[in-house]
């Protein structure tokens, strides 16, 4: 009793089932396929990532202040993200001020109406 599955494996037999060709097909075939979509998925998580950063506030060198996370408690505001996490402002700043420079950096004090929302500069941590 001929089935269709003994006369597809003749033809195939006949056509040659393993040949030189089919194996470079299949290689190139599917190595180009996963080049394509390890590609496509990898160009989503690169563009989607944001880097973790801030403003950068000039001034540290004059106040002699070596510590960058004393710098950035000083200049920076502290806002909550989208985790409920309290951290340093990504897009704002403290206006600092003339009468902020004229005395020493432990006693400047901000409030709400001297935050600023232009950063020139950013800097990545």
């Amino acid at each position: 009793m001929d089935t269709p599955d003994d006369s597809y494996d003749e033809i195939m037999a006949q056509a040659g089932n393993d040949g030189k060709f089919q194996r470079r097909y299949n290689l190139l075939f599917n190595f180009g396929a996963i080049c394509f979509a390890s590609m496509s998925y990898m160009s989503i998580i690169l563009a989607l990532n944001k880097p973790p950063h801030n403003c950068f506030v000039p001034g540290m060198e004059q106040y002699n202040i070596t510590d960058a996370n004393l710098w950035k408690n000083l200049t920076l505001p502290r806002e909550t993200d989208n985790r409920g996490q309290l951290g340093y402002s990504k897009c704002q700043m403290y206006n600092i001020t003339e009468q902020h420079l004229q005395r020493h950096y432990s006693e400047w004090s901000f409030a709400s109406s001297d935050i600023i929302g232009e950063c020139v500069n950013y800097r990545t941590d």
